[in-house]
């Protein structure tokens, strides 16, 4: 998923459609900067936030590097399960969120997608029971 990610981000700021790129992700901000620089992306560009461990932590720690660069719209690019729940915290924080999910990788075991589901599933009652999609802008 990492390089797909990689390879949309690069591909959205060649096209001029992204003027900074931001990884975030406690696990996986490091990684997704070195695919991303790989890919011959200048680091002038990059933001990292490499603190977030959930959905709530990344869009929040995101939107205040985010609103210092007076980013308004953003294009989201995370695995398609994921995405909902992501779009609806960017969204509550006040920006205008562009959706671009990554499928799951299809050799990935049924268990492994069905896990994944549940845990969007949950995630989401969770997140809508605690106001979390509502407007916080």
């Amino acid at each position: 998923l990492n390089d797909e990610r990689s390879q949309k981000a690069a591909q959205f700021w060649r096209e001029q459609r992204a003027p900074v790129i931001l990884a975030t992700g406690h696990n996986e901000s490091h990684h997704l900067l070195a695919l991303i620089m790989a890919q011959g992306i200048p680091e002038s560009v990059l933001l990292e936030e490499p603190n977030a461990r959930t959905t709530e932590e990344n869009a929040v720690l995101s939107a205040q590097l985010l609103r210092q660069r007076q980013a308004k719209r953003l294009i989201l690019i995370t695995d398609s399960p994921h995405m909902l729940r992501s779009l609806l915290t960017f969204r509550s924080l006040g920006f205008e969120v562009i959706p671009e999910p990554i499928p799951l990788p299809s050799d990935l075991p049924s268990i492994a997608v069905s896990i994944t589901a549940l845990r969007e599933y949950v995630g989401l009652m969770s997140y809508a029971s605690a106001g979390r999609f509502h407007s916080r802008a």
